[in-house]
C-alpha cells in the first residue's frame, strides 16, 4: 500500500467508526413514555373519559378510574417532544405526549384535582433528563414530601 491508500483506508474506517457510533448510541434504552409519539396526536375528555389518540394507538381512561398522575421527561429535548402525561388507573394507563393537539386543555383539567401538585408540574417543565414527577394520587400520598418539610 502506499500512502494515498493508508490515508483512504483510514478515513473510511474513520467513518465507518462513527455510523457504528451513532447506530449503537441511538439504541440506549428510553422512558416508556417517550416511546409514544406526539407527531398526530390528540387528547380529548369529557366529564366522563379522557382519551387519547397518538399514531394507531387509542388509550382511554374514565374519570373516576382514575388513581394518580405523573409526567415522565426524557432527554431528547428540545426538538422532540420531551414530556409526558402518565394518567394511570387500577387497570389501563393513559400515555400522553405534551404537544398532543388539547394536551394543554388536559393539564387545565388535571390542575383542577384536589391537592394537585403544580410544584411538580414546573419541576417537570424544566427537566432535561428522563425524570418521572408524581403530581396527583388519589390517596394523597403526591404530598407526603411537601408535608414531611
Amino acid at each position: 500500500m502506499n500512502g494515498t491508500q493508508i490515508i483512504i483506508a483510514i478515513i473510511i474506517l474513520a467513518a465507518m467508526g462513527i455510523l457504528v457510533y451513532g447506530v449503537v448510541s441511538t439504541r440506549r434504552k428510553q422512558p416508556s413514555a417517550s416511546r409514544v409519539t406526539p407527531g398526530s396526536a390528540s387528547v380529548t375528555f369529557d366529564e366522563e373519559l379522557i382519551r387519547c389518540e397518538a399514531g394507531s394507538k387509542t388509550m382511554q381512561l374514565r374519570w373516576d378510574a382514575l388513581i394518580g398522575v405523573a409526567i415522565e421527561t426524557t432527554d431528547q429535548g428540545p426538538f422532540i417532544d420531551d414530556m409526558f402525561y402518565i394518567l394511570a388507573g387500577e387497570n389501563d394507563t393513559v400515555v400522553c405526549p405534551s404537544e398532543a393537539k388539547g394536551a394543554q386543555g388536559l393539564l387545565t383539567r388535571l390542575q383542577q384535582l384536589p391537592d394537585f401538585n403544580n410544584e411538580a408540574v414546573i419541576a417537570a417543565m424544566t427537566s432535561t433528563s428522563n425524570q418521572t414527577f408524581i403530581c396527583w394520587d388519589k390517596k394523597g400520598r403526591h404530598n407526603k414530601a411537601i408535608d414531611d418539610d
